[in-house]
C-alpha cells in the first residue's frame, strides 16, 4: 500500500476514531485511595465493600463517607498491626462475630453515623476481643439503653467513649461497669431524664463528661471527685446540690447555661472550681435563704473562682456582698439581666467619712475583677464609690445602657474639677482602665475631663445617634488610644473633631454622614480606617497622601464617589479592601448611573470627559470659523485694495473722445 492510500485511509477512519473516543473516557471508574507504607485513606470514595488486598503493615484505615453495610472476618484478616480504624458514616449495620478479633492492637475504632442499632446482640459479640481498644465513637446509631450496654460489655482499657447522637433515656447503675478506666464520656444530644444513684460512681478515672443537650431536671451530687470538667448546658435544670460531698472535688469548669436555675449552685466545699457558666437561666439574686444559698457558703464554695458567667439572667441588683469573698476572681459577666442604678452601701462597721476612712473601706471590701461585662441592662449611672470597688479594672462593657455622663470643669489652672455625684458617670482616675465600651447609650455629647488621668487604649462610642464629638472630648487620650468605634452615630463631618491623637491606628467612621475626611484626623498613625456607608463623594488628594504614609487596610462601600473624581483611588487603591463592591456615580443629562469605581467603564462614560471631548469639538468649529472668517475678511480687503486701480484702468479704456463740433462751438462762443 502506498503513501498515498495510507494516507487517504487515515482520514476516512478518523472520524470513526474520535466518535469512539468519547465513550471510552465516560467509562465511570472509582477514584483510588490514598496510600502510604502504614496508612491508607478511601475516604468518600463510593465503596460498597471493605478494599482487599491491602498490606499487613497497615497501621490507619480511614474508609468514611462511603456505602460499607458490613464488615466480615475476611475483610480483616490480614490487618492483625492496625491501630486506627475509622468506619464513620457509612451504611454499616452488620459486624460478623470475628471481623475485630484478629485486631489485637487496634486502638481507635470510629463507627460514628451507621445503623448499630441492628442485630446489636452479635454486633456486641465483636466487640468482646477488643481487649486493647482506648477509644470507641460509636455517636449516632440509634442506640438505646440496652443497646449500649451490649457494646460496653468488656472494653477493659478502654479511657474515651463518644455515645452523644443517641437515644439514651437513662443511665442505668452497673451501665459502665464494663469500661471502668474511661477518663471522657460524651453524652450530648440524647434525651436523658435520669441518672440512677451509682451509675457514674463506677467511672473513678472518669475527668471530662458531656451531658449537654439532654432533659435532665436535678443533679444531686454523683460521687465525681476526681472530675475536672462537666457540661450540663442546655438541659432542663431546676437545682444543682453538690454540697453534700465531702470528699475534696477537683472540678475545674462547670457549664450549667441555657437551663432553668432560680438560684446559685451549691458546690462541694473543697473544690478547685475557676470557670462557672450561669448564662441563661432564671437567677434572680445571689443568694437564697430557703435554699441555704447564702453569701458566706457561695464565697466559700467559689473561693478559687476565675470566671463567672451570669449573663442572660434576671438579677435586679449588683451581688456585691457575694463578690467580697471571690479574691481570685478576674472576669465578671452580668450582661443582658435587670440591672438598673447602683447603690453600693457601706458596711455597719465603717467609721465616719474622710479621706482615711474611704481608703481602709476600699482596701476592704475591694474586687480583684480585671474584666466586667455589664451590657445590656438598664443601668443610669455608677457611682463613685462603685468604681473604687474596682481598682484593677482593666476592660469593662456598658454598651447598651442608659448612661448619663458626667459634665467637668476646668479650674482656673486648666485641671478637672470633678463632682463626687451620684447620678452621673466619669472614668476619671482609673489608671488600669483600657477598654471602654459604651456603644447604644443614646449619648448626645462627650464632655471634656471625662477621662482625666485613665490610659484608655480602646474606646467604643458606636450607635449613640446624633453624638457630638468636639476636639475636648477625647482630652487625656492623646497619648493612649490606639482604637476607636463611632460607628452608626449618623454624625456629620462639623459635629467630629480630634484632638492629635498619636496613638490612633485602628478608626471604625461606618454608618455616619460624613462628607469629608475629617483633617484633624490626618494627624494620626491609622493602619485600619473604616469609611462605609458615608456621604463621600471623594477624598482629598492631601488627605489621601497623608493617609498613604501608614494606611494598610481602608473599607470605602457604601459611598456615593463620584466617577469623575478617582485621584484619590490612585493614590489609596493598594489599600482599599472593598474595591469590588464599591460604586461611583456619574450623570448624563437628568438621569444618573452607577458603576464599578475600579472598572474602565467609569473613566470612560465620566461626564467630565464628555465635556472634554464637546469642549474640543466647539474650540475645533470655532477655529475652522475663524480661519474661515479671516479668509474671507482677507479675501474682503485684497478686493477693496484692487478695486480702484481695477475700476481706473477700466474708465481709460471705456471713456470716449470729445466730439469736435462741440470744442469749435465753444471756441466760438
Amino acid at each position: 500500500m502506498g503513501f498515498l492510500q495510507v494516507h487517504l485511509l487515515f482520514w476516512v477512519l478518523l472520524p470513526a476514531f474520535l466518535r469512539a473516543w468519547p465513550r471510552q473516557m465516560e467509562t465511570p471508574k472509582l477514584l483510588p485511595c490514598w496510600k502510604t507504607w502504614i496508612s491508607v485513606s478511601c475516604r468518600g470514595r463510593g465503596l460498597t465493600t471493605f478494599p482487599q488486598g491491602l498490606s499487613y503493615e497497615i497501621k490507619r484505615i480511614d474508609l468514611s463517607h462511603n456505602a460499607i453495610s458490613n464488615l466480615t472476618d475476611y475483610d480483616t484478616s490480614a490487618l492483625e498491626q492496625l491501630e486506627q480504624l475509622d468506619l464513620s458514616y457509612n451504611h454499616l449495620r452488620s459486624l460478623s462475630g470475628g471481623a475485630l478479633g484478629h485486631l489485637a492492637h487496634l486502638r481507635s475504632l470510629i463507627l460514628a453515623g451507621n445503623q448499630l442499632h441492628q442485630d446489636h446482640f452479635s454486633n456486641g459479640n465483636a466487640f468482646l476481643s477488643l481487649v486493647s481498644l482506648a477509644a470507641l465513637d460509636v455517636s449516632a446509631n440509634g442506640l438505646d439503653n440496652q443497646m449500649v450496654a451490649s457494646y460496653l460489655h468488656h472494653l477493659p482499657v478502654l479511657e474515651w467513649l463518644d455515645l452523644s447522637g443517641n437515644h439514651l433515656t437513662c443511665l442505668a447503675n452497673g451501665i459502665f461497669q464494663g469500661v471502668p478506666r474511661l477518663r471522657e464520656l460524651h453524652l450530648r444530644r440524647n434525651s436523658l431524664v435520669e441518672i440512677e444513684e451509682g451509675a457514674l460512681s463506677q467511672l473513678r478515672a472518669l475527668e471530662v463528661l458531656d451531658l449537654s443537650m439532654n432533659s435532665l431536671h436535678c443533679i444531686t451530687g454523683f460521687g465525681l471527685a476526681q472530675l475536672r470538667v462537666l457540661n450540663l448546658s442546655y438541659n432542663a435544670l431546676e437545682s444543682f446540690d453538690g454540697a453534700g460531698e465531702e470528699a475534696p472535688c477537683h472540678l475545674h469548669i462547670l457549664d450549667l447555661s441555657h437551663n432553668q436555675l432560680n438560684a446559685l449552685p451549691l458546690l462541694p466545699r473543697r473544690n478547685r472550681l475557676r470557670y462557672l457558666n450561669l448564662s441563661h437561666n432564671a437567677i434572680t439574686t445571689a443568694t437564697n435563704e430557703s435554699q441555704n444559698v447564702t453569701p458566706q457558703n457561695v464565697s466559700q464554695s467559689f473561693a478559687k473562682l476565675m470566671d463567672l458567667n451570669l449573663s442572660r439572667n434576671r438579677l435586679g441588683s449588683f451581688p456585691v456582698a457575694l463578690l467580697h469573698g471571690l479574691a481570685s476572681l478576674r472576669a465578671l459577666s452580668l450582661a443582658r439581666n435587670c440591672l438598673s442604678d447602683f447603690a453600693v452601701e457601706l458596711p455597719t462597721n465603717h467609721s465616719s467619712p474622710g479621706p482615711i476612712a474611704d481608703r481602709a473601706w476600699q482596701k476592704q471590701t475591694s474586687l480583684s475583677v480585671r474584666m466586667l461585662d455589664l451590657q445590656g441592662n438598664s443601668i443610669s449611672h455608677l457611682p463613685p464609690r462603685f468604681l473604687d470597688l474596682l481598682p484593677d479594672l482593666e476592660v469593662m462593657d456598658l454598651g447598651l445602657n442608659r448612661i448619663q455622663l458626667c459634665q467637668a470643669r476646668n479650674s482656673s489652672k486648666g485641671e478637672c474639677l470633678h463632682a463626687k455625684t451620684e447620678d452621673c458617670t466619669t472614668f476619671h482616675c482609673l489608671p488600669h482602665l483600657r477598654h471602654l465600651s459604651l456603644r447604644g447609650n443614646n449619648l448626645r455629647l462627650v464632655h471634656g475631663c471625662l477621662f482625666h488621668q485613665t490610659p484608655l487604649a480602646s474606646l467604643d462610642l458606636s450607635e449613640n445617634q446624633g453624638l457630638v464629638l468636639p476636639s475636648y472630648a477625647l482630652e487625656g487620650l492623646e497619648a493612649s488610644l490606639q482604637e476607636l468605634s463611632l460607628r452608626g452615630n449618623r454624625m456629620k463631618t462639623a459635629s467630629l473633631n480630634f484632638p492629635c491623637l498619636v496613638s490612633l491606628s485602628i478608626l471604625d467612621m461606618s454608618g455616619n454622614d460624613l462628607s469629608a475626611i475629617p483633617p484633624s484626623l490626618l494627624c494620626s498613625p491609622l493602619e485600619k480606617l473604616d469609611i462605609q456607608g458615608n456621604q463621600l463623594e471623594s477624598i482629598e488628594e492631601a488627605a489621601a497622601k497623608q493617609l498613604r504614609r501608614s494606611l494598610r487596610a481602608l473599607s470605602v462601600a457604601g459611598n456615593p464617589f463620584s466617577c469623575c473624581e478617582r485621584k484619590w483611588l490612585q493614590i489609596l487603591g493598594t489599600s482599599v479592601l472593598d474595591l469590588g463592591e464599591t460604586l461611583c456615580y456619574y450623570r448624563n443629562g437628568d438621569e444618573s448611573f452607577t458603576t464599578q469605581i475600579s472598572g474602565k467603564q467609569a473613566g470612560q462614560l465620566c461626564p467630565r470627559n464628555a465635556y472634554k471631548v464637546y469642549l474640543a469639538v466647539t474650540a475645533f468649529l470655532v477655529c475652522t470659523v475663524g480661519l474661515l472668517c479671516a479668509s474671507v475678511r482677507w479675501f474682503l480687503k485684497r478686493a477693496k485694495t484692487c478695486m480702484p486701480l481695477c475700476l481706473g484702468s477700466l474708465r481709460n479704456k471705456v471713456e470716449p473722445a470729445p466730439s469736435p463740433s462741440k470744442e469749435a462751438n465753444s471756441t466760438i462762443l
